[in-house]
């Protein structure tokens, strides 16, 4: 399931800032660069899908503003994860304890559950 895309992710944190942290052997390779950020981004779907699954009915067909910039501070920090900043680390974990309260149904979204028969 897509939470992200590239542009929201460009969006989020700036598109300069997302093509250097995508550069990671500094050739500006365009396609190495759009490969890392689809595998970030992929990364990030892979992780709050982890948290989301058992508890809301995957997949989203419109997703919450609040997933969607959980994904964006996951796609970050897995794009920056060769030289993570505080503030970068500091939104992953946000973000983690985000999700963990969605799991733990503390806080909810907005859509559909699972039903438990």
């Amino acid at each position: 399931m897509a939470y992200l895309t590239e542009q929201e992710l460009n969006d989020s944190f700036g598109q300069i800032a997302i093509a250097q942290l995508a550069d990671r052997d500094g050739d500006n390779d365009a396609v190495k660069m759009s490969n890392a950020i689809s595998t970030a981004i992929s990364f990030a779907d892979a992780e709050v899908d982890a948290y989301l699954e058992g508890v809301y009915q995957l997949p989203i067909a419109s997703i919450p503003q609040l997933v969607s910039r959980i994904a964006a501070d996951v796609a970050h920090y897995y794009l920056a994860s060769m030289i993570p900043t505080d503030n970068v680390k500091d939104r992953y974990n946000n973000a983690i304890s985000l999700l963990t309260r969605l799991h733990d149904q503390e806080i909810h979204l907005n859509i559909p559950k699972v039903v438990v028969v």
